[in-house]
């Protein structure tokens, strides 16, 4: 179904073919100044260099032609050529009877269909939810609507907050409610219950009253950081216990977004990205994972720092990725492996370590220092240890000569200007027909941007007005040699 300016666009087309000139120059906007009128055809300014007419002489041609017309109410030719219009109410009335008839309300379905992947969720499990939820999952809902009405492939994924601390935080909760339970008992050999051992109620009473005994309990937060480890390394009594926290969430949380009308293709969580984190690092030397982008941002280190989990929270291993890490830099540039490197060997105050099993740090230094890559054991939490990091990296790079590297430019901050779409608009000044007002944000972004005193600052500001096709507004508009163009506080005569 056509729109209202496409109507009004083709109902003014006979008036100016009918006086002579040509159907290109007819250009409706919504107007700016709807206390003069709804809309505006500013075709006059753009054609009257063409012809060698004045603007207003050409509006007033063209608002004659178009007596009788049933679409508009009023339409007037004001200075310096504007062609100001309102539509007929009945014209109107029955334009709106027209959308509400039609099968998709007027929308015009998309020309080139998409698959499109909507993230809108974020609800985190064992915790209700609240009114920062209530906006996304709105938001998210009418886009994939909007976008499925359009006729494009839509698919909604909630991405539940599933892992981490706050399960580990659950599980020790739990254990100090109900110790009986089998999941703690180190003996238990039989089938884990298929029932929970808590409601939704209980599960939410649990959550908070973990995460506050925990800012106060440095034991207990210990313990919490420890189950949290287990079960990310496949410790069995507590992924079942992590699979009732699920089951039951889900459940309630299914409930409260289907009493908002709100549905999702995928369930998806946290913890079903985690068996995709190795392949990010392995080929990326080949292009794969992270790819040529990721290692080539690293040529211009001096000094690499490995900071990894060496407490494996994540069920990763440290020796393991480092090893990738450096098969991948070996492959793609052999010069860049021999720079110097240290490791950070983060999250020692999550280290939980078996009787019997090797201190993970010690076992990072006995792989790696033989090498000559030193290993320095941190807390990002805490902050044990970053002093010495960092001396140690100062020393280091003192020690390295000061050759001054030079790549190029990858990032150039002024073409996303051009891209961004921002509004912006091009008029002539109705009290001097010799002056042209350019405005809006994306005006203003790109002044404050651009420092015009300068050779590159004036280029860009050359290419911005021709790329994002204002001069051709400017022509369009009717401009000539010697008009002035004014930009907020900037003004500049206009020569072709």
């Amino acid at each position: 179904m056509k729109t209202i300016l496409d109507l009004i666009v083709e109902e003014l087309k006979p008036a100016f073919t009918g006086c002579g000139y040509d159907e290109k120059y007819i250009r409706v906007t919504v107007s700016n100044r709807p206390d003069l009128c709804e809309y505006q055809c500013n075709g006059a300014m753009a054609a009257a260099k063409a012809y060698k007419k004045k603007p207003i002489d050409i509006a007033n041609e063209v608002v004659e032609k178009t007596a009788g017309s049933k679409m508009f109410s009023e339409i007037n030719a004001v200075m310096p050529g504007f062609i100001n219009i309102r539509l007929n109410p009945c014209y109107l009335a029955s334009y709106v009877q027209q959308v509400a008839e039609d099968e998709k309300l007027g929308l015009n379905a998309a020309k080139k269909p998409e698959t499109i992947i909507i993230d809108y969720g974020g609800a985190n499990v064992a915790k209700p939810l609240h009114v920062g939820h209530l906006r996304s999952a709105v938001i998210g809902e009418s886009i994939k609507r909007i976008s499925r009405y359009m006729g494009h492939h839509v698919i909604s994924d909630v991405h539940l907050g599933d892992w981490g601390l706050q399960m580990g935080l659950i599980i020790e909760e739990l254990h100090d409610r109900q110790p009986d339970l089998v999941y703690f008992d180190p003996d238990y050999t039989g089938e884990y219950p298929s029932e929970p051992p808590f409601t939704i109620s209980e599960l939410e009473d649990i959550y908070p009253a973990a995460s506050a005994k925990s800012k106060v309990d440095a034991a207990f937060r210990e313990r919490a950081q420890q189950a949290t480890f287990k079960l990310q390394s496949g410790y069995a009594p507590f992924h079942a216990i992590w699979k009732h926290i699920m089951n039951v969430s889900l459940k309630d949380l299914k409930k409260n977004y289907g009493n908002l009308n709100v549905s999702f293709d995928l369930w998806k969580g946290e913890s079903d990205a985690q068996p995709y984190i190795p392949g990010l690092i392995e080929g990326a030397s080949e292009g794969v994972g992270l790819g040529h982008e990721f290692l080539r941002h690293i040529e211009r280190t001096r000094v690499m720092i490995h900071v990894v989990d060496v407490a494996s929270t994540e069920g990763r291993d440290p020796v393991d990725d480092i090893n990738k890490i450096n098969k991948e830099l070996e492959a793609y540039n052999p010069e860049i492996a021999k720079r110097p490197q240290i490791i950070a060997a983060n999250k020692t105050d999550a280290i939980y370590v078996e009787e019997g099993e090797e201190d993970p740090v010690e076992r990072l230094k006995k792989e790696f220092e033989p090498k000559g890559i030193p290993v320095y054991p941190i807390s990002a939490v805490s902050g044990k240890g970053l002093k010495e990091l960092l001396y140690a990296v100062q020393k280091k790079l003192d020690e390295l000569p000061k050759e001054r590297m030079v790549f190029e430019q990858e990032f150039f901050p002024e073409d996303m200007l051009l891209a961004e779409n921002l509004p912006y608009t091009v008029e002539q000044d109705p009290e001097d027909e010799h002056r042209f007002i350019i405005e809006g944000p994306k005006i203003e972004k790109m002044l404050g941007y651009t420092n015009l005193d300068s050779e590159k600052g004036f280029a860009f500001f050359q290419r911005f007005l021709k790329d994002t096709g204002i001069l051709d507004e400017l022509e369009q508009a009717g401009i000539q040699e010697g008009d002035t163009v004014r930009m907020y506080g900037l003004s500049f005569t206009y020569y072709k």
